[in-house]
């Protein structure tokens, strides 16, 4: 089974038994198969999801998992495309920020960051030398 999966199905049994409400860092995987309505483990991905909403945690994603996110969702990068699959998924409609909150690295650095991204087309492992250059 995937680190993804048990990652999840854990975080799972341990909120059942906790009354505090938690943070849960999304990993990119977590992402990756949410975003992918067509992969396998989407639907599981959801059902943890909810449950632990459901009980009131916070699932939360980093700069650096939405841009881990964007290399391999985007449909440019063919050798990232290999290891995804079929996937269907478009950076342009990233759970990073919607369906998960970005926690902040610094101040305006993911949305700088996504800006460029976007204006310039960059796309592949260049995304992650644009996350350098941000800095």
């Amino acid at each position: 089974m995937p680190l993804c999966c048990q990652t999840m199905r854990s975080a799972v049994r341990v909120s059942m038994r906790s009354p505090i409400a938690v943070i849960y860092f999304v990993d990119t995987n977590i992402l990756l198969r949410f975003a992918d309505r067509t992969h396998p483990l989407h639907p599981r991905i959801r059902a943890a999801v909810r449950v632990l909403r459901t009980e009131g945690h916070r699932l939360q994603a980093t700069p650096q998992n939405c841009i881990e996110f964007w290399n391999v969702a985007d449909p440019a990068s063919r050798q990232e495309r290999a290891q995804l699959g079929a996937c269907r998924c478009r950076p342009a409609v990233t759970p990073c920020g919607a369906a998960f909150p970005v926690l902040p690295d610094v101040p305006a650095v993911y949305p700088q960051w996504r800006q460029l991204v976007v204006a310039f087309g960059v796309s592949g492992v260049q995304v992650h030398v644009l996350a350098l250059l941000r800095l």
